[in-house]
């Protein structure tokens, strides 16, 4: 291909022999190539160095141009497509050379084939070529459709089908007409299989790699003994004609020799063959022989090499290292020694610290001190005698210790205990000192000092509950009090504000005393959590903690049901002689609101609700009022009531309010003056929910007094229950009264009056079906105040009363269409009895004015519909009254010649003049009277 080549040998390497092109460059690359960072210089020329390329050097790509141009002398014409089977690329590595280049890794570095890097048992387990690859943390995704490319379903080809069908029908049957027969095999082909199908025919124990013919069962089985006799006849031995045995010996003998160069000729066949298709593999590897020789040569000199390097850094790196072994224990041995003698040197400085400690009051740094210094004796000290009188010392120090915080702490308790009670205190005096004396006792376990607190606290409540009543009662001007009687009896001559300014300074100065106490206990409990949050096991502690909890909230609770008792002893001895029972409602909301508000700030305290003994005290002083003023508004409702004359009253503009707020909020509050002022707006009639009534005067009194009530129930909701029974009892009374009163006509007899007429029968319902109206918001109000349990027994009561209020009012309305029947039934038979002209007649002009005054009575107090409903039914009265007269003939309308009589004009007249009178009256304009049987 080329002429005198020049890459055949090297000239500076004359021993080099090259069978191509790439052989040459890549010795040229090895050898007579010095890389310097990514730059290469050519070596190869005189003096070890080329003419033809800068002493800088150049790029890879450069250094092989440069390599075919000068050294291999390739021609210019050739291309580089020409060039690719001769071009070292990068694909296809140079063989190794641990001196030129030992970092560059090749394939020939390559120690684990492909099938065991693809099933690495360290990935997992392998399903697929992804979990070979990336092991079974390989997570699979669904991937989402790409936007860019449309969705085709297959609706899109069902007309390519159908046009298509018929065609693709046909060819299938032309596919089964003829079916499609297999090419036949080629000769080489064939010559293959016949091969492999000979060399089965082989026995398999002739290639087994123990096959030794000097093995007897072996030897029989390739020599059988039918061709090899064990012996002959004396008469065969010598005998070689046809049919002898000696014969047929040979005969055998000579087929299985036949047989066995059959089965040696396959067997070189099939190996010619197998070399003719590996001659070239062969052939490489026989030309590249000489070239791994020469590599592993090259290769054990760099191991050599490398070998002498690491025996100098195994004695500069490894031996040295180990000489420093026995100096680092020695040294360490030393610090330990040191740090003995350094807290030999700190533990003979423990007492006079500790003196020290204890003169400024730091008793728990002391505690801490000794602690510390008797753990270092057992632990760290153990067995030095210079320290065998150390822990006995200490022992008694701590004693000492713990005597001095116990009195220091009784007499912080008692001069805590003894300061004043100021409003604008500090509850926690001198907290510092205090703080050092719980840390320390709470350092040494003593838990006791709660009870001496608490024992304390107690035993400074009386003298104080004495000395505030003492002051108290010295600083008022009230001139009846004799100060040589017993505090009891002077504290009875007060009155009531005075009396309630005394117990108000009593609870003050109490509450002051537990928050003063419970600002102490919390600071106890504060330091605890301290010591819990600082202790390296904090566990080991919790019971402790546990059990100052629960004595720190009995001390506050003891403290606090010391107190209350003291303050129902003050209540009991001024609730003699009946003074709670009289005291007016706002002196009494004054007086419970201030006993509640003194409970709620104590139970906050002690958090525990509802069972203080102040509230059971207020409780029975509640329900001895309470019986008190009920029966006083009692007595006063009857009172009332008898002189209640049934007329209309005029209306204040404060129950108006009264009623819009319990219309819209549902509150029965509301401010009453004590006597109406000229100014004041008066109104004729009460709008409620929609309806305007029409009321007398103990009707607002009632109301007034439900109002009263309620007022009481929000200042104490505890007595909602007691004041529901009040109230429902109250009403029962205005409803059963005045039944007695209006249709009983008791009213005739105690006020004397002439009848009870129609309007006191209006108002007596208009003024029931007011209170029958407020019932639900009186239901929803108590509903809200009473507990669940109380609240079915009361409410349904109060749903019973309603019902009676409705019965009272369906009775007033048949007494009103009672008197209204008798007045009209009278005057109508009189009228058409007496049938003669004028007409219309006198008597029916009366019975006209007595309905206008009906209507008069009523109008305005009874609802439109009630009074329309009244009159239509007063005519169809009359419609009947006449009918039966007719009827039985008592009028005659007809004369004996059956013609209209002058009864049937007289009698149409009266009718109509009735009809007309009615129908002028305001609201009755739609009545009609029915006279089709007089026009009949």
């Amino acid at each position: 291909m080329f002429q005198n080549p020049s890459w055949k040998t090297c000239r500076l390497c004359p021993d080099e022999k090259f069978y191509g092109i790439k052989d040459f460059t890549f010795h040229l690359r090895d050898s007579h190539c010095k890389k310097e960072g990514g730059s290469f210089t050519c070596h190869y020329g005189t003096n070890n160095l080329c003419q033809y390329l800068p002493l800088e050097g150049v790029s890879d790509r450069d250094y092989e141009q440069h390599v075919l141009k000068i050294h291999v002398k390739i021609p210019a014409e050739m291309t580089e497509l020409d060039l690719a089977p001769v071009l070292p690329t990068s694909e296809t590595p140079s063989p190794p050379s641990v001196v030129a280049d030992q970092q560059k890794w090749t394939y020939y570095k390559a120690s684990v084939n492909m099938p065991a890097l693809l099933n690495d048992p360290a990935k997992g387990k392998q399903t697929d070529i992804f979990t070979q690859t990336w092991g079974s943390e390989f997570q699979r995704f669904d991937v989402s459709p790409t936007k860019r490319l449309p969705e085709i379903s297959s609706k899109v080809f069902r007309s390519y089908i159908k046009k298509t069908q018929s065609r693709f029908k046909t060819h299938c049957n032309d596919a089964n007409d003829c079916p499609v027969t297999p090419p036949a095999p080629s000769i080489e082909h064939q010559r293959e299989f016949q091969l492999n199908e000979e060399l089965k025919a082989i026995p398999q124990f002739y290639s087994l790699s123990s096959f030794d013919l000097s093995d007897r069962d072996l030897f029989f089985r390739v020599f059988p003994p039918d061709i090899v006799p064990m012996k002959f006849g004396p008469s065969e031995e010598s005998s070689s004609s046809p049919g002898s045995s000696v014969y047929n010996l040979m005969s055998g003998l000579r087929n299985h020799h036949e047989k066995l160069a059959h089965y040696l000729d396959v067997i070189e066949m099939h190996i010619s063959s197998h070399i003719s298709k590996q001659s070239s593999t062969f052939f490489n590897a026989m030309t590249s022989h000489g070239d791994i020789q020469k590599d592993i040569q090259r290769t054990q000199l760099a191991v050599e090499a490398t070998r002498e390097k690491l025996s100098g850094t195994h004695e500069v790196t490894i031996t040295n290292n180990l000489r420093l072994l026995p100096l680092i224990q020695k040294r360490h041995r030393q610090y330990q020694i040191f740090s003995i003698l350094r807290m030999i040197a700190t533990v003979q400085q423990t007492q006079p610290t500790i003196q020290l400690l204890l003169a400024n009051s730091d008793y728990t740094g002391a505690l801490e001190l000794i602690q510390f210094t008797q753990d270092i004796l057992a632990k760290d000290l153990v067995g030095i005698k210079a320290f065998r009188h150390l822990k006995p010392q200490l022992d008694e120090l701590k004693n000492v210790i713990d005597a001095m915080v116990g009195n220091e702490i009784r007499t912080y308790f008692s001069e805590d205990l003894a300061r004043p009670l100021i409003d604008s205190e500090n509850f926690v005096s001198n907290a510092h000192t205090l703080s050092q004396l719980v840390q320390a006792l709470l350092h040494l376990k003593k838990y006791s000092f709660l009870e001496l607190y608490k024992e304390e606290c107690i035993l400074a409540v009386a003298p104080l509950f004495k000395s505030i009543v003492i002051n108290t009662l010295s600083q008022s001007d009230a001139s009846e009090i004799d100060t040589r009687e017993s505090l009891c009896a002077q504290m009875r001559k007060l009155d009531f504000n005075q009396w309630l300014g005394l117990y108000k300074e009593v609870l003050s100065k109490m509450m002051l005393l537990l928050k003063r106490v419970h600002a102490t206990l919390s600071l106890v409990l504060d330091e605890d959590k301290k010591r819990i949050l600082e202790a390296e096991q904090p566990q080991l502690l919790l019971g402790d903690s546990q059990d100052l909890q629960r004595n720190v909230k009995q001390t506050l609770n003891n403290l606090c049901d010391q107190i209350h008792e003291k303050c129902k002893t003050l209540l009991l001895s001024r609730s003699k002689n009946g003074f709670f029972e009289r005291l007016s409602m706002s002196e009494f909301v004054r007086f419970t609101r201030t006993c509640e508000e003194f409970a709620t700030s104590t139970e906050a305290l002690m958090d525990r609700r509802g069972s203080s003994v102040i509230r059971l005290t207020l409780a029975s002083c509640s329900v001895s009022f309470i019986s008190k003023f009920h029966d006083d508004q009692k007595s006063k409702l009857v009172i009332l009531l008898e002189s209640e004359r049934w007329v209309q009253a005029e209306i204040p503009l404060e129950f108006q309010n009264l009623a819009t707020d319990i219309e819209e909020s549902g509150f029965f509050e509301t401010s009453f003056a004590e006597a109406p002022r000229s100014s004041d707006r008066i109104l004729d009639r009460l709008a409620f929910k929609g309806t305007n009534y029409t009321l007398v005067g103990t009707n607002l009194i009632l109301l007034k007094m439900i109002s009263a009530y309620c007022q009481l129930v929000e200042q104490v909701p505890s007595l909602a229950s007691d004041i529901l029974t009040k109230v429902i009892e109250l009403i029962k009374l205005y409803n059963n009264k005045s039944y007695q009163l209006v249709l009983g006509a008791q009213a005739v007899e105690i006020l004397q009056l002439k009848s009870i007429n129609s309007k006191n029968l209006a108002l007596c319902f208009s003024s029931l079906r007011f209170i029958s109206a407020f019932l639900p918001d009186l239901k929803s109000f108590f509903e809200r105040h009473l507990a669940s349990n109380q609240q079915s027994s009361h409410l349904n009561e109060l749903q019973v009363v309603g019902k009676d209020y409705d019965q009272h009012c369906n009775q007033l309305i048949s007494q009103l269409y009672s008197i209204l029947e008798k007045t009209v039934e009278k005057h109508l038979v009189k009228c058409l009895m007496d049938l003669k002209p004028p007409a219309p007649s006198a008597t029916m002009r009366n019975l006209t004015n007595l309905m206008g005054k009906f209507h008069q009575a009523v109008w305005g107090i009874l609802p439109e519909k009630m009074c329309l409903k009244l009159f239509q039914k007063c005519n169809e009265f009359i419609s009947a009254k006449i009918t039966t007269l007719i009827e039985n003939g008592t009028i005659n309308l007809k004369d004996d010649d059956n013609s209209d009589s002058p009864n049937q004009i007289l009698l149409l007249s009266e009718m109509n003049f009735y009809q007309d009178c009615i129908n002028s009256l305001t609201g009755l304009e739609g009545i009609t009277l029915n006279n089709s049987l007089i026009t009949s």
